[in-house]
């Protein structure tokens, strides 16, 4: 007879107390069963290793055919009486994880705090070893995987890089805003077949980066695209929406009216948001002092230029490329910058970038030359430097 429910030589145990012991238990299709027992006689544990919320230490079973019902989830219901947490045993994984992550111990990382809390769940038998691995969805493991790597995919083939100079060049023409508004667009388009994750893996580094580029704030940036790519209501692909489509009866269309509503609502509230909070622009207050030694200069011998750049603030300044010209008299020799930092050029005519300087923060660049044989006395030499800052105004 084709069953509904079936165990076989079904055991659970709780540390030293074994809740059931190899329980059979056929149940066929169209039967109505009541399980009855005194407390402690295992009834709850055998429901709810049924229902794949615990999980066996050893034995069979199978439900409506599948192996779980995690597999038949579609097609059957649980309603507890109480709420299935085992609360002492788990109560000591909580309170390890609450105290290491309210206290942001710099030697305990969030992630070493959890991986505290699963270790303490295993030792105290809550949770079995076999049950970790059940729970686990490695399709999702493969699938978070497969997006990481769309992501990289992007940013080597600089698809990434493709898609914001379309957004900047269609939307800067109109404002910081109507660009910050482009890169939600195109969020939005990506997180619905990506997942939210994805959307955001890929977007991110792109939108910092232009507005880094534009001097506009990447906070603002940062805060818009997490936002939209949370916006994945106008098709039913996300995995919230995947539970409910088929039970629901909802249809594909369904979605699409009602997403755009709610998508277009987030938006706006996004838009008149965001800017209050994270203002677009940003404003450095960038400073250059430059000195030579030796003074005067002295035929055939080096001098040395030292620039100091300075950032009185507010803000931090980004891309800041400061510039030195040396005069015809010199010959160039040489150019120090602070570890990470480039001087490039040719010539007498030297550069070097600075991808970002904090507010209240300063940097050195040495740069020395030698001073020529033709030089007539009481000729007066001056190196000309310039900064350029899309964070300084003009």
């Amino acid at each position: 007879m084709d069953s509904a429910l079936r165990l076989s030589r079904l055991t659970k145990s709780f540390g030293d107390k074994r809740a059931v012991d190899a329980l059979d238990l056929v149940v066929p299709r169209g039967a109505l069963y009541g399980v009855i027992g005194p407390n402690g006689a295992g009834k709850t544990t055998t429901i709810r290793m049924i229902m794949s919320i615990l999980f066996p230490d050893s034995g069979e079973l199978s439900v409506l055919g599948r192996r779980s019902a995690l597999e038949a989830k579609d097609r059957i219901g649980y309603l507890p009486e109480e709420r299935g947490v085992y609360r002492k045993m788990t109560v000591g994984a909580f309170l390890t994880f609450l105290f290491f992550s309210v206290l942001h111990l710099p030697q305990v990382p969030l992630a070493v705090a959890v991986l505290f809390g699963v270790l303490i769940l295993l030792a105290s038998r809550a949770v079995m070893l076999k049950e970790v691995y059940e729970l686990i969805d490695w399709r999702l493991i493969v699938l978070i995987a497969g997006m990481i790597s769309f992501g990289t995919a992007m940013e080597k083939s600089k698809a990434d890089q493709y898609l914001a100079d379309l957004i900047v060049n269609n939307f800067q023409s109109y404002g910081g805003l109507a660009v910050l508004a482009g890169f939600f667009a195109l969020t939005v388009a990506l997180t619905q077949p990506m997942s939210n994750q994805a959307a955001a893996l890929v977007v991110l580094p792109i939108a910092v980066k232009t507005a880094l580029a534009l001097g506009m704030n990447p906070r603002a940036f940062a805060v818009a695209v997490t936002y939209a790519a949370s916006c994945s209501f106008l098709t039913p692909l996300e995995p919230a929406c995947v539970l409910i489509y088929t039970p629901g009866r909802y249809r594909f269309l369904d979605f699409v009216k009602v997403g755009s509503i709610l998508t277009i609502a987030v938006f706006a509230v996004v838009m008149l948001l965001v800017p209050l909070v994270f203002p677009m622009t940003q404003t450095a207050n960038l400073s250059v002092q430059q000195g030579a030694s030796p003074d005067p200069l002295t035929v055939g011998q080096n001098v040395t230029y030292t620039i100091t750049l300075a950032n009185k603030g507010p803000d931090t300044a980004h891309n800041v490329k400061l510039s030195d010209e040396l005069p015809a008299q010199l010959t160039f020799v040489s150019c120090e910058a602070p570890d990470g930092v480039t001087c490039a050029g040719e010539g007498n005519n030297r550069a070097v970038t600075f991808t970002s300087l904090p507010s209240g923060a300063s940097a050195a660049v040495t740069v020395v030359a030698t001073v020529k044989e033709d030089l007539a006395e009481g000729t007066v030499v001056n190196s000309t430097v310039k900064v350029e800052s899309p964070s300084a105004p003009k």
